[in-house]
């Protein structure tokens, strides 16, 4: 019998045995049967089948300890059997059997990365036991261990495939795993032994060498770019570190997809994380010098090397080839920031969403597509798979120079870049020149800001180690000039620490090798650019200027570049954002872009999604280019989005409407995706409306992929109106009659559906909360959460 036989017969066996020890023995046949020719799982196998369970130690009974016999217990697998753990108070002994095993364990040997198995033969959950547990304790109890379900399955007839993956999985890894969303995050996310293990040495390694000058610059900076990312944030070395894991196993995924390599040394580690060996695999710029590159250092990385050795080590179980989804989401959406995770992560996008809002598109073949807040990179996937799907020719070469990001937060880059090159895949190996990838740490709101006139003209500024210095305008006119000069600056820096500085001309030189045409006065400039580098250096402050300068800029070079935009800006409110400087900038764009409310008390809870579409259609897409955007479902009918949907705002009219209220799980607040058009005129809707899809559905999680939620999610096509009232509107599906007056229409629905749902009245008491709603300016709030 093939597998998928032997499991459906073990199934109507399962379904029949009515002990714990009958369950456990067609079991172990069907392991046997299933791993015949595997010689190392067969010898597990007679082991778990011979009868012999496992001895454990030193598991504390109040003021004693006592030994158990764990019912199977190899390598890091522990499995506890019950007749049927469906059943409350047997799910629960079991679970508390486990507690005791994994204490025992701890207390012998002080091991914690175990997966803790209970199960009936046909229900399997997973447990892993939470940190505080175990962190920092030289003894637990059983009582000390809080566990959590990290993974579950349920055989039926149905699933025969999918059980013995699940199993192999668990017990035996016979064959590399299929990356997935849920695995990759079971195997290093929060709640993974691995990550506790790593995060724990880091931190070690670190408290000795925070006050390093270097290192302190490097968390400075960091701190400052998460404050715009997150509108306020309390900066941790702890966060810092835990960014630092991620930034290691994104980087340590690269070389696995790349070299193919089943075991990894210190020097190749070494290489792989400072970004040195990634050229061999035609990658130019995969990593650079970020925040995250102390770990490279000559005196701290021999210290660390044993704890990124077991990220390594955990990685080549996985076959990383034709990756469909973006697998690095789930373990950045927990990990990414331990303190607002639950306020942002149910914000990313699933890639279902990301491929569905892809393929409304016909991208050309020399299509430019920018997300301008690439996060994971999730759009930025399906992006590069709707070229293939549409011009399967596309080479690696080509579609990375197609797909561009910018992420003002420092993680997501190295992450999207991540992303991107799991998307391009092992031609990347292959093509025929090195490969590029555009993902940039920049701030893609921020527009080139004149400092001063002068006989060369118009001058912007760049910051250096809290410095201003001032290029002129036309450096911009040749993108790979800037990154050119900054390279040769940064390495003259580098060779001339406590030396004399080099002259003018030496530098000049240097930069006209490759741009041997450029004035000595643009040349001239970037001097004081070396110099600044080069004092940063000497008084041990740099080690993230010349990442800095090459990416925060970057959206200067990158005006009116696009043909289309994709993403899922910020959902922030203008009131929500704590750096001053910040809020001042997204002041002047708003007001830049009309988009200020006409009533000025609205404006704190703008969304910062708005000022996003105004400038990004503005300022970086082509005349007549596409966007599209998941935004909250406000924008339908919040009166701080007028402007958003009555064409009074720049840069763009509106196409298209998505509703996705009724599709659960998806975000935590009511959303939609908006379709426009750059336009340099405002426009409005027109009275016949525009097209649009309402979609509803129940899929089975958050994040799947589209062929997943395909026979769950359906869409039917609507057109949406502008409906108004008094000195707002809102967006509605519902047709409207020529001539009628809009006060019985789509707000006084919106009224009437809010109070009914919340306080259950009917008409007269109705009509007297409402009146008194509306005397109190209340009228319109009802929609602002959509």
């Amino acid at each position: 019998m093939n597998n998928q036989a032997l499991i459906q017969h073990y199934f109507s066996q399962i379904k029949q045995a009515n002990t714990e020890e009958a369950k456990k023995l067609h079991f172990y046949s069907l392991l046997h049967e299933l791993f015949r020719h595997d010689p190392t799982a067969i010898s597990i196998v007679k082991q778990m089948a011979s009868g012999a369970e496992q001895a454990i130690f030193n598991i504390p009974k109040g003021d004693r300890t006592k030994t158990g016999r764990a019912d199977t217990q190899f390598r890091q697998v522990i499995i506890e059997f019950e007749n049927d753990i469906k059943n409350a108070s047997k799910r629960e002994h079991a679970e508390y059997q486990l507690k005791e095993y994994f204490a025992g364990n701890y207390n012998t040997s002080s091991q914690f990365d175990f997966y803790l198995i209970a199960t009936d033969c046909i229900r399997w959950n997973i447990y892993g036991p939470k940190p505080e547990s175990y962190l920092n304790k030289a003894k637990i109890t059983a009582d000390d261990v809080y566990l959590r379900v990290v993974d579950s399955f349920t055989l039926t007839d149905t699933n025969a495939d999918e059980f013995f993956t699940f199993i192999d999985r668990y017990l035996f890894r016979s064959s590399k795993q299929k990356p997935t969303l849920d695995t990759i995050l079971i195997d290093f996310g929060d709640s993974s032994s691995l990550f506790m293990e790593v995060f724990a040495g880091m931190k070690l390694v670190y408290e000795d060498i925070s006050i390093d000058p270097e290192i302190q610059t490097a968390y400075r900076e960091w701190s400052r770019f998460m404050s715009i990312a997150y509108g306020s944030f309390n900066a941790s070395s702890e966060v810092f570190l835990v960014h630092t894991y991620l930034s290691v196993f994104s980087k340590l995924i690269a070389y696995e997809v790349l070299s193919r390599d089943t075991h990894i040394d210190a020097t190749e580690m070494r290489k792989a994380l400072d970004g040195s060996i990634f050229s061999q695999f035609n990658v130019e710029n995969f990593v650079e010098q970020d925040f995250y590159q102390w770990v490279t250092i000559d005196k701290y990385f021999p210290r660390l090397r044993r704890f990124f050795l077991k990220i390594a080590d955990k990685i080549s179980e996985y076959d990383f080839r034709d990756v469909q989804s973006d697998i690095l989401k789930g373990v950045y959406q927990h990990l990414i920031d331990l303190e607002t995770r639950h306020a942002l992560g149910e914000y990313y996008t699933p890639d279902w969403l990301c491929e569905k809002v892809a393929e409304h598109f016909q991208f050309e073949r020399n299509a430019q597509i920018l997300d301008p807040s690439c996060g994971s990179g999730s759009f930025l996937l399906a992006s590069v798979n709707r070229l293939r799907q549409l011009h399967p020719d596309l080479t690696p070469e080509e579609l990375a120079g197609q797909i561009a990001g910018i992420d003002i937060h420092p993680l997501s880059v190295q992450i999207a870049k991540t992303t991107l090159l799991l998307a391009l895949g092992e031609p990347v190996r292959h093509a025929r020149r090195p490969i590029y990838l555009r993902v940039y740490l920049a701030n893609s709101l921020v527009t080139l800001q004149l400092a001063a006139v002068n006989l060369f003209g118009e001058e912007f500024g760049v910051t250096i180690d809290d410095r201003k210095y001032y290029l002129p305008t036309g450096t911009f006119d040749n993108p790979t000039l800037f990154d050119n000069a900054v390279s040769v600056a940064d390495a003259l820096a580098t060779d001339t620490v406590g030396e004399a500085p080099v002259p003018v001309k030496a530098l000049v030189n240097a930069v006209r090798s490759d741009h041997p045409t450029v004035p000595d006065t643009l040349v001239g400039k970037f001097y004081d650019i070396y110099l600044a580098l080069k004092r940063a250096k000497e008084e041990g402050r740099d080690s993230i200027w010349k990442f800095i300068l090459q990416n925060s800029y970057k959206p200067f070079f990158l005006r009116k570049r696009f043909d289309y935009v994709v993403g899922n800006p910020p959902w922030f409110t203008y009131n929500s954002i704590r750096n001053a400087e910040y809020q001042q900038l997204l002041k002047t764009l708003a007001t830049r872009y009309d988009l200020i409310p006409e009533k000025k008390a609205l404006m704190p809870q703008l969304e910062i999604a708005a000022i996003f579409m105004s400038h990004v259609t503005s300022y970086l897409l082509r005349e007549g280019g596409k966007l599209a955007f998941v935004v909250p479902r406000s924008f339908l009918s919040a009166a701080q989005h007028d402007n958003t949907r009555s064409g009074s705002a720049k840069g763009f009219r509106l196409t298209d409407v998505w509703d996705l209220k009724d599709v659960k799980p998806l975000f935590n607040i009511p959303s939609c995706v908006l379709f426009a058009r750059q336009a340099n005129v405002a426009k409005g809707i027109p009275a016949e409306g525009i097209t649009g899809q309402v979609f509803s559905g129940n899929i089975r999680k958050h994040n799947a992929t589209l062929t997943e939620v395909a026979d769950r999610l359906s869409s039917v096509p609507v057109r949406w109106y502008l409906a108004r009232q008094q000195n707002t509107s809102a967006l509605t599906n519902q047709v409207l009659s020529s001539g009628a007056s809009t006060k019985n229409n789509f707000y006084q629905a919106q009224k009437t559906t809010f109070i009914r749902s919340i306080f259950g009245m009917e008409p007269l008491c109705f009509r007297v909360i409402s009146t008194l709603f509306a005397r109190k300016g209340l009228r319109h709030r009802t929609g602002m959460t959509g």
